[in-house]
């Protein structure tokens, strides 16, 4: 057999289905759908799909069992644009709440805490 063939019989078949952006997500990366103009082609959401990943690692999609597209990786989405969205300030960290040491909780740990102490023995007037 020819190499071609060697390399579509060797092919690794997955289901996916389309999303809303009109994309499949594969191995963790989004790709879209081309057809032999090199177009992208758009299928409702839910469209289910088969991803063929052939032996020479190219990717291949099969919908309705019928047509068979490329597969092209979406580049990475930014959550903000560099171009139009203003820069973001940082986020400060949330202050972690220490409760004061007459709260109910925390009164227990306070009297042990004293009454360890060396210097503390005798005294028993703590709160």
């Amino acid at each position: 057999p020819s190499d071609e063939t060697i390399n579509l019989i060797l092919a690794v078949l997955n289901e996916r289905t389309v999303d809303c952006g009109h994309c499949i997500r594969f191995q963790n990366q989004h790709y879209r759908m081309l057809d032999n103009r090199g177009l992208q082609v758009h299928y409702r959401n839910g469209t289910k799909t088969m991803v063929i990943q052939a032996f020479d690692g190219s990717l291949y999609c099969c919908v309705n069992d019928k047509e068979i597209y490329a597969l092209e990786k979406v580049p990475e989405r930014y959550p903000s644009s560099k171009n139009l969205d203003a820069e973001q300030p940082a986020q400060k960290p949330k202050k972690k709440y220490i409760p004061p040491m007459n709260h109910p909780w925390r009164r227990s740990a306070f009297r042990k805490f004293v009454q360890n102490q060396p210097h503390h023995f005798e005294d028993h007037t703590v709160a």
